[in-house]
């Protein structure tokens, strides 16, 4: 007796994926899974991103997250401290932690052979920590040990830019407050801020993908089924660039710096990227002043980035600003659609690292549940979307309105006691 034919596979269920495919879906836990399979060498690149961040401190309590994110290191019934990090540091690979403004991301590279173990104590990060007084004592000093975030931007601006006062505080603060924290509220605070309904497991392995899902799913099995459990996080609404006249007076210019908050979407950062590069490579044209001069930096935080361009050497770089972006929806949108390209090509690039492709599927945004679930690379991280936007210019470069960074009229010269000494950094290339 023949047996019935096989049914077609689905390309998004098979075990041998293309290399521009990838895995895209949800535990009945909460968790989402994002696996994508690199074959170039015998590395996994295994990331545990949470959608928790310095946004998310409460009010009295400044640098809570990033005292969370340590203490989430410190072990619970079934790891000891730091034993996640001896794991990948003794299979010969390396283990790194950020916190950003909107996700803290534990990341590990390290030899295939070691995935099983890896993906064993990512299964139980978040679950019950080690929430003794000494427990505790010891995060907070790793989070005061810890160096300042990289930005381009001081807390007060970044709250001007993103129109969200919640980002206004020292984010790397260990304040008497925190000190304060009994083993209940940590543990309570630890339940609230770090939990699998708000993360994404993002695995990148020679293994085929069904094989690491078969790893991963029991592993998760025993946790209780949960809704998706995302911050509400308001956003910007994105739009052609343009100039608005909100005027934030934050900070040390020297000059008016104009930022643009970047929703925390892929396309977005690449088509910010891309008016940058553009920007950069515009030719001076009559009636601009000789004098002038544009800079472009991108502050690339996943969640929070902005987009900052500064203009030296005119009595109104607001208008000059202006009159560039102008030209790029005019006579210069093919250098403008070159660049957007350019930019597509080089999140392809970042891609062939293990590493570079997981930070590229933790930082894409949650999909639309009413859409076709993405199973290709180029669209979960939009660069295929970037690329078909590009003959369309207000669609090609959608991001925040702008706001208008300022020095002070009377600047305050006393000094926060708990504020960072270093503030913010220059753009690069800027003149003072």
């Amino acid at each position: 007796m023949t047996e019935p034919p096989a049914p077609p596979s689905d390309p998004a269920s098979s075990a041998q994926l293309s290399r521009d495919q990838a895995l895209d879906l949800l535990l009945p836990c909460g968790l989402r899974l994002r696996i994508a399979r690199d074959a170039t060498l015998p590395v996994a690149a295994v990331i545990l991103a949470i959608e928790s961040g310095a946004e998310d401190d409460p009010p009295e309590l400044p640098g809570l997250v990033h005292a969370l994110a340590f203490h989430a290191l410190q072990g619970n019934y079934v790891l000891r401290p730091g034993e996640g990090v001896e794991t990948v540091h003794g299979g010969g690979g390396v283990a790194t932690m950020a916190v950003g403004l909107g996700q803290i991301r534990y990341e590990s590279v390290l030899p295939v052979s070691r995935l099983a173990e890896v993906l064993t104590i990512e299964s139980m990060r978040l679950r019950a920590s080690r929430t003794t007084a000494s427990a505790w004592k010891t995060s907070l000093a790793w989070a005061t040990s810890d160096p300042p975030r990289a930005s381009l931007l001081r807390p007060e601006a970044l709250a001007a830019v993103h129109r969200q006062p919640a980002l206004a505080h020292n984010d790397r603060a260990v304040t008497d407050p925190l000190r304060a924290l009994n083993e209940g509220a940590v543990a309570s605070l630890m339940r609230a801020k770090l939990d699998y309904a708000r993360a994404t497991l993002v695995v990148v392995a020679p293994t085929p993908p069904q094989e690491v899902l078969a790893l991963i799913e029991p592993l998760f099995a025993d946790l209780p089924p949960a809704p998706r459990r995302l911050p509400a996080r308001p956003l910007a609404a994105a739009s052609a660039p343009r100039l608005t006249p909100e005027i934030a007076e934050v900070g040390p210019q020297r000059a008016p710096l104009l930022a643009w908050p970047i929703p925390p979407a892929p396309a977005a950062s690449l088509r910010a990227h891309a008016i940058c590069r553009a920007l950069a490579r515009q030719r001076r044209v009559d009636p601009e002043d000789r004098r002038l001069k544009i800079s472009c930096a991108i502050d690339p935080d996943p969640r929070r980035g902005a987009m900052l361009v500064q203009a030296v050497g005119v009595d109104d770089p607001v208008a000059a600003v202006a009159l560039r972006l102008e030209r790029l929806r005019g006579a210069d949108a093919p250098l403008l659609n070159a660049q957007l390209a350019a930019a597509a090509d080089d999140r392809r690039f970042e891609r062939r690292t293990p590493l570079g492709l997981a930070r590229q599927l933790a930082a894409a945004i949650e999909p639309d549940p009413a859409a076709a679930p993405a199973t290709t690379l180029d669209a979960l991280t939009a660069t295929g979307e970037l690329e078909a936007s590009a003959a369309a210019f207000p669609g090609g470069l959608e991001i925040g309105e702008a706001v208008v960074l300022v020095r002070p009229a009377a600047p305050n010269k006393t000094r926060d006691p708990d504020a960072r000494p270093a503030g913010g950094k220059p753009i690069p290339g800027a003149a003072p």
